[in-house]
């Protein structure tokens, strides 16, 4: 056999090793995959029947919690309409009282401000009087 066909058989045969080493590490890997995957799926339907025993008692129990929740909002209902009465009476009663307070204060506030003004005047002619008085006396005084 001459020599560049050994050669040639020796690198198919290095080429065939290293294809047939790299694929059963390819296998090996999709084994390990597969296995992952299987114990992933097996944790998902073991979570899935869990949820399925649990969430029936969950859903009964929410559905009585919402009928003694409707019950309760049907017995306050006459409850809340008394208090929207009371709250319209305590509405219009503070409007009343804004109404008298506004009225008063139309009523009392030119005769007060006429009086302030008035006692102002008093005062600033007493403090002048007074200034004047002082200034009097400490010229006499030497």
């Amino acid at each position: 056999m001459e020599l560049w066909l050994q050669v040639l058989l020796g690198v198919v045969f290095g080429v065939a090793i290293g294809v047939g080493i790299a694929l059963i590490g390819f296998i090996l890997a999709l084994r390990r995959l597969l296995n992952t995957a299987e114990h992933g799926l097996n944790d998902i339907l073991r979570f899935v029947a869990e949820l399925r025993r649990s969430l029936i008692p969950a859903i009964e129990t929410w559905t009585t919690a919402a009928q003694q929740l409707e019950k309760t909002l049907r017995d306050l209902e006459p409850g809340l309409n008394s208090f929207h009465h009371v709250a319209a009476v305590l509405r219009t009663t503070a409007e009343r009282f804004q109404s008298l307070e506004e009225r008063i204060y139309r009523r009392l506030a030119p005769p007060l401000e006429e009086i302030t003004v008035l006692v102002s005047g008093i005062l600033k002619a007493v403090t002048t009087f007074v200034r004047f008085l002082t200034n009097r006396s400490r010229s006499e005084s030497p």
